[in-house]
């Protein structure tokens, strides 16, 4: 019984960091969005973009997994693309919101290393 409170609590903890993550990442495409003049900027659709930019960067990533790094550049641009067509706006202003949103995946992979070695350190002092 031990081992499936484990797997629960590392499951907990992987959805909190990845929904932690999408609201970080939003919250810096907002800002960037913002100081990029983009019209019609929101928290939502700012969250909207996180969280497609998440999924499809992994998707694409698992996709090249033979060479993660060009699945890394080539799921950047479609990022790109995916902010530039939520925010109906240029490529100039969608580049400045995506920097701001790789900042945020920054802050966002720190994150989520402090938060399972944490996890990771709780669990061996159970055993």
């Amino acid at each position: 019984m031990v081992h499936m409170g484990i797997l629960v609590t590392f499951l907990g903890t992987l959805v909190g960091v990845a929904v932690l993550a999408a609201f970080i990442a939003g919250f810096f495409i907002w800002v960037g969005s913002k100081l990029a003049g983009i019209n019609n900027t929101t928290i939502g659709k700012s969250v909207l973009a996180a969280i497609a930019c998440s999924l499809s960067l992994w998707f694409i990533t698992g996709v090249f997994f033979f060479n993660p790094i060009i699945g890394f550049f080539i799921g950047h641009l479609i990022c790109l693309w995916i902010i530039k067509n939520i925010f109906e706006t240029t490529f100039g202003k969608a580049l400045l919101a995506w920097i701001f949103h790789f900042a945020a995946q920054v802050i966002a992979i720190i994150i989520a290393i402090a938060t399972f070695a944490t996890g990771l350190m709780a669990m061996f002092m159970v055993f």
